[in-house]
Formats: C-alpha cells, sequence, structure tokens
C-alpha cells in the first residue's frame, strides 16, 4: 500500500471514530433498548394472536404492554400465558401417570350408561361433556345438597368419624380458626387410629396455615403437601396464578363432598356470626366418588410427585343404579378444554321455560353473556341471584 493510501486509511478510521465519540453514549443505549422493546413486544403481540385467545383478553395485553411498558412486562412475566404452556405439561403427565396407575379401578366405556334419561337435551350435554374429557354420567346411591356452612362441616366431620381406610381433602381456603383447628383435630384422631389422611391446601389461598398448625396431624402419621408453593428462588411466571380452588373431600372412596364452601368460620353462623357468609355443597355417596378420587389424586401427584394408588381408593358398588346421576366436571388453566363453559353455554343456549342462575360472582364472557340475553329474548324465563354485597368488586349489568 501506498503511503497516501495508508494516510487515507488512517484518516477514514479517525474520522468514524471521531463520529461515534459525537453520539452520545447514552442516546445509543436508549435506541438499542427502545428497539429491543419493539421487538419483544412484536413477538408477544404475535404470539398472543397465535394462541387464539379471546379477542378482549388479547387487547387487553396488548394495550398493557404498550401503554404501560414496564408494569405491563412485569405482570406479563407473571401472569402471561407462556410459563402456563410448561405447567399444563407438568400437570398432564401428572393425570397420564395417574391414568395409567389407575387404569383398571376407572370406568373405561364412552357410551352413555343404560337408564339415562332419554331425553335428547341431557343426553347431548352429557355426551359433550364426554367429548371434553369428563367421563359419562353415572348413578350414585344418594345426592344431598347442603345449604349452610355449618350443615356441611357436620356432615363431613360426621363422615370422617365413619372413615376406616381413608380421608382426601384438598381446599383452597383453610383458616386455623375455630372450624379449621376442630376439622385437624379429628383428623389427628383418625391418622393415630390408622386411616390414611391426606391434606392438600392451596399455598395462596390458605397462606394463614403456618406449619406448626399441620405439625401435629403429620406427626399423627397424616401427609400434607401445598398445591404450587410460592417460592422467592423458583419465582416465576404463572407460580402465582396457577392455584386450585377446589373444595373435595373423599371418605373411603365411598363419600365425596364438592362444591363452595371452604374451610373456616366465614361461613358457620354458630363459630362467625349471623352474617355466614352462604354458599352450597353437594354430599355424593356412590360411584361418581371416584371421578372426585381421581380429580384429587392428580393434584396430590402434581404437587408431590407421588402417586399412592390402592384398590380401597376405587371400591366396587354392587348396590342396583339408581335414578340420581351425576357427571362430575373439572375445568381449570391446566386445560383448554374448558369443560365447564361450555356446559354452561350449550345449557343456556338450549334452555326452553326456565334458566336459574346463582353464583357469588357474576363475571360473563361475552358468548355467556349474549347466550343468557338470547335466552331472555326467546322467552325464556331467566333469573340471576348474586349477592347484595360481595367479597370481591364485580360488574353491574
Amino acid at each position: 500500500m501506498s503511503p497516501c493510501g495508508a494516510a487515507n486509511g488512517r484518516g477514514w478510521r479517525n474520522s468514524l471514530r471521531s463520529n461515534f465519540e459525537m453520539v452520545p453514549e447514552s442516546l445509543t443505549l436508549t435506541t438499542v433498548l427502545s428497539l429491543a422493546w419493539l421487538l419483544w413486544l412484536v413477538m408477544v403481540g404475535v404470539g398472543l394472536i397465535l394462541e387464539r385467545r379471546p379477542p378482549a383478553a388479547t387487547l387487553a395485553w396488548l394495550l398493557a404492554l404498550l401503554f404501560l411498558p414496564y408494569i405491563g412486562a412485569v405482570i406479563y412475566f407473571l401472569f402471561g400465558p407462556r410459563r402456563l404452556r410448561r405447567r399444563r405439561l407438568r400437570y398432564s403427565r401428572a393425570r397420564n401417570r395417574l391414568v395409567q396407575s389407575a387404569h383398571d379401578h376407572l370406568r373405561q366405556d364412552h357410551a352413555l350408561p343404560p337408564g339415562f334419561p332419554a331425553a335428547d337435551f341431557e343426553q347431548q350435554l352429557a355426551t359433550l361433556m364426554e367429548h371434553s374429557g369428563q367421563g359419562v354420567p353415572v348413578a350414585a346411591r344418594d345426592i344431598r345438597l347442603l345449604e349452610t356452612g355449618d350443615g356441611c362441616f357436620e356432615a363431613i366431620e360426621a363422615d370422617i368419624g365413619a372413615a376406616t381406610h381413608h380421608v382426601h381433602l384438598e381446599y383452597y381456603i383453610w383458616q386455623p380458626d375455630g372450624i379449621g383447628t376442630r376439622l385437624r383435630d379429628l383428623l389427628i384422631e383418625k391418622a393415630r387410629a390408622g386411616v390414611q389422611v391426606r391434606l392438600l391446601l392451596d399455598a395462596i389461598g390458605s397462606n394463614s396455615v403456618k406449619r406448626s398448625f399441620l405439625r401435629p396431624l403429620e406427626e399423627a402419621g397424616g401427609s400434607t403437601a401445598w398445591f404450587n408453593p410460592i417460592r422467592l428462588p423458583r419465582l416465576g411466571p404463572n407460580h402465582i396464578n396457577f392455584r386450585t380452588h377446589r373444595k373435595v373431600v373423599v371418605i373411603d372412596g365411598r363419600i365425596g363432598f364438592i362444591g363452595g364452601i371452604n374451610i373456616s368460620d366465614s361461613h358457620s353462623s354458630f363459630s362467625g356470626s349471623q352474617d355466614a357468609w352462604r354458599d352450597t355443597h353437594l354430599r355424593i355417596d356412590g360411584e361418581p366418588v371416584h371421578r372426585l378420587q381421581f380429580i384429587f389424586l392428580e393434584d396430590w401427584y402434581f404437587a408431590t410427585e407421588k402417586t399412592p394408588l390402592e384398590p380401597a381408593f376405587f371400591p366396587e358398588f354392587t348396590e342396583p343404579p339408581t335414578r340420581r346421576w351425576l357427571q362430575v366436571v373439572e375445568s381449570g388453566p391446566d386445560t383448554n378444554r374448558y369443560a365447564i363453559a361450555k356446559f354452561f353455554f350449550a345449557a343456556i343456549a338450549g334452555a326452553r321455560r326456565q334458566l336459574l342462575l346463582t353464583t357469588p360472582y357474576f363475571v360473563p364472557n361475552e358468548a355467556l353473556m349474549m347466550a343468557l340475553v338470547t335466552a331472555a329474548s326467546r322467552g325464556v324465563e331467566v333469573r340471576i341471584l348474586v349477592p347484595k354485597q360481595s367479597d370481591e368488586p364485580t360488574r353491574p349489568y
């Protein structure tokens, strides 16, 4: 290279270096961060659209990320749908493991059983749920509606007191108050008598329960577990809102309880006050309890990675079937089948004469609201009962 060319090369490099030095470092960093943020926003937006979520939910996420860039990102990180896929995968593995283990103990036929009501509407709803992975309806020996917390607690305590093999409980809210302590002490008594006791609590709903409260039960031989506990070193997306809101009790595989009543003085007019929460529960006696048992064991395996399975968990019922048909339907963030939502929509859309609905939280999505409005417009008597005062703010309709 000639001296002139070398000089020109050095001059070009010196000029380029001086031009970069003229650009403020903060401006360069801001530009890079802005471009990275824009790219991330586009990727998240495309992902949300491809997930085919409800339009309102997709729009809400996009607006939050656009106009609340930092807060929106944190909320998306904690509550967004991405990590939920991994939780669903782990949950599906728990289900598959349990299905393989319990295959010989569960009803495997997919056709509606003989004696089920011949009405087309009932058969259509039952078939819809079976196609949504919920199993077919089965006949119960007895079904009792429990309309008060005190009546519910009395029935649960009586059946636990008569248990001979196992007691399985899963609750969203368990308070260490009068009711919670009384029921815990009964479980301690049964565990000492040799009955298998397993208690699964949600880590958020039952955060008032401390290890010291559960220790006497564990020392008596009972087993306890937390559903999806929150640990700071593992804090990540969807650890917070991946919860179990179930209130399930299974006793000897024959008696089951399910409904909306948690373990708390708030549900008792005796232990709490006359302003006790009003909710509804079911006591089930018979083969439908097998489905509740499966759901509990599935959640227990998810929480502990252990599958306790014995023939006594799914006892045979030799009594002739009754006309009390029951189909247990489950749903939650671990599945995208939305079985309960599908059932509500189909039932509301197919109503002919009367539609009675009671719920503590009336927050229907657009499809369910349209089904209700359409049913009323068709001349169906539609009545909706909601609390005058709720523990959560709801939108007026």
